[in-house]
């Protein structure tokens, strides 16, 4: 069985991740919808905004696979901060959406103009 939990990873690069995670080995673990967690301080006050990891528009999947060795800790999460996660994976499944949408229009736009060019050559 496979369970997933919400966690915050830091990777050997210094970035830290957050998403839903799970084993696949001991080698390797999945990260379903990760988004990168900016730390910024201004005026003294500390304070974070995440977003995609990963450009959307250029990959198909929503997950990726992490070797273990390239994490150096997992952390759990606050309730808080799982309620934003949340609300940024709402967001970004309607991006995706919109974006398959989008490309199901254009596709029937292209038949749409095939089937008239057709109809047009054809001689009577």
């Amino acid at each position: 069985m496979i369970i997933e939990e919400v966690k915050i990873l830091r990777l050997k690069t210094g970035e830290d991740i957050v998403g839903f995670v799970s084993e696949i080995d001991d080698m390797k673990l999945n990260v379903k919808y990760p988004m990168v967690i900016d730390n910024m301080v201004m005026r003294g006050v500390q304070s974070f905004s995440i977003g995609s990891w990963l450009p959307y528009q250029m990959y198909k999947q929503i997950d990726v696979n992490l070797w273990t060795n390239d994490i150096l800790f997992t952390a759990d999460i606050t309730d808080d901060f799982l309620d934003y996660y949340f609300k940024m994976v709402d967001k970004l499944e309607k991006y995706i959406l919109a974006g398959e949408v989008l490309d199901n229009l254009k596709e029937e736009e292209e038949m749409i103009e095939a089937l008239e060019e057709k109809e047009l050559s054809v001689v009577h």
